[in-house]
């Protein structure tokens, strides 16, 4: 019997553990058909409260949104080959950050979640 050939999908997830850290126990875990990526905070960062501009890469959106703890999507702006999202008056505390990129078209083609830890000041 010749041997299975593997399966493709056009969604792929990806599960990365963060290093020794504080928050060694959270994942990131990326649903995507175009490449998405969370470069910070990165996985295990702690940021200090008051101001904090989350970098998002997705070179293939036409459009990026962020929901912080299941809050409304907001729009992320594009700059520098980058996408950001200007992050004010949030608590102390763990937060999750989902990003979900968009085509042209509107459809959903990657998401991605970050555990944020948030020091007290």
């Amino acid at each position: 019997m010749p041997p299975k050939k593997p399966t493709t999908s056009t969604t792929r997830r990806a599960t990365k553990k963060a290093a020794a850290s504080p928050m060694a126990d959270i994942q990131e875990i990326v649903h995507a058909k175009a490449p998405i990526t969370i470069d910070y905070p990165q996985a295990g960062e702690t940021v200090l409260p008051g101001h904090y501009a989350i970098r998002i890469t997705a070179p293939e959106a036409a459009k990026t949104e962020i929901s912080i703890d299941n809050s409304p999507w907001q729009p992320c702006r594009e700059d520098s080959g980058f996408w950001w999202y200007d992050w004010t008056d949030f608590e102390p505390g763990i937060h999750q950050a989902r990003v979900q990129v968009l085509s042209a078209a509107g459809a959903i083609t990657a998401v991605a979640t970050r555990q944020i830890s948030v020091k007290k000041a």
